[in-house]
């Protein structure tokens, strides 16, 4: 690990990640908490672009919504990305130290990752000994120099996965309680489109999914498709998710895996 050899600029680096509320607000409380994370290569302004955080705020009253910003390390500028994975764990206990500071308990917190931020956010949880929800959007694939040693689901009460690109981790994925395959279309991007898709999905513009995929949904209650948690299913994902981009919007369409392992459309 980086910061063993280079303790000081691990104090450095560690002055550059910040945290605050997406609203602006400097009131940070014990309460419903959001985690956001970025990934390689972006910063909180990229997420917001993409609506992410504005579909998580406000989801449920008196949450607070926390963008994580460790675009110091992640800036692409010729930075070979083994090297910034490395840093993943020091990132994780800076934040979790924070947390811990505010008095945030750890089932009042729940995350959302993309790419590089779902590391962030699964070495986070398992600091804390879990969390309550986590998403991971297309985690990053194990070429980019990281693998978490564990389960999205052994650190969290409930955790989804979208895989949408052939930069994430399908493997790692199918970790979470409930994963979904998502073919993208209408854009060159789908590793981080990803982030403005799951926005739009959880953002109910779709009266079918919004009923599916809000956010208040993550638990293995009263779904289409079969929850399984045994190793003869674990190749197979719970639904397959299509949806298009045009002019910034998103249309969609899928298809889910039954009890009997076919897919039909819904």
């Amino acid at each position: 690990m980086l910061s063993s050899f280079y303790p000081s600029f691990f104090l450095f680096w560690r002055c550059l990640i910040t945290i605050q509320r997406f609203d602006g607000s400097s009131d940070i409380q014990n309460r419903p908490t959001w985690l956001v994370i970025h990934g390689f290569g972006h910063d909180p302004g990229n997420v917001a672009d993409q609506g992410l955080p504005q579909s998580i705020d406000g989801y449920q009253q008196n949450d607070q919504v926390l963008m994580v910003d460790w675009s110091e390390i992640t800036k692409d500028n010729g930075k070979w990305i083994p090297d910034v994975a490395g840093w993943i764990p020091n990132v994780a206990e800076v934040v979790k130290n924070k947390l811990n500071e505010w008095g945030i308990s750890k089932d009042n917190i729940n995350i959302v990752g993309q790419s590089f931020g779902s590391y962030v956010g699964w070495e986070i949880a398992n600091r804390l000994g879990g969390v309550n929800k986590f998403v991971a959007l297309d985690p990053a694939s194990d070429l980019a120099g990281y693998s978490p040693a564990g389960k999205f689901e052994d650190v969290s009460e409930w955790s989804w996965a979208f895989k949408s690109s052939l930069l994430g981790n399908d493997y790692v994925a199918k970790t979470a309680d409930e994963s979904f395959a998502i073919n993208l279309t209408g854009t060159n991007d789908q590793h981080n489109d990803v982030m403005g898709f799951f926005a739009s999905l959880i953002n109910k513009e779709f009266p079918t999914f919004g009923k599916l995929f809000s956010l208040d949904r993550m638990n293995g209650n009263d779904k289409p498709w079969s929850v399984e948690d045994n190793w003869f299913n674990y190749n197979e994902y719970e639904a397959t998710l299509s949806g298009e981009k045009s002019s910034n919007t998103w249309s969609i369409d899928s298809s889910f895996r039954l009890d009997n392992g076919a897919l039909v459309a819904y």
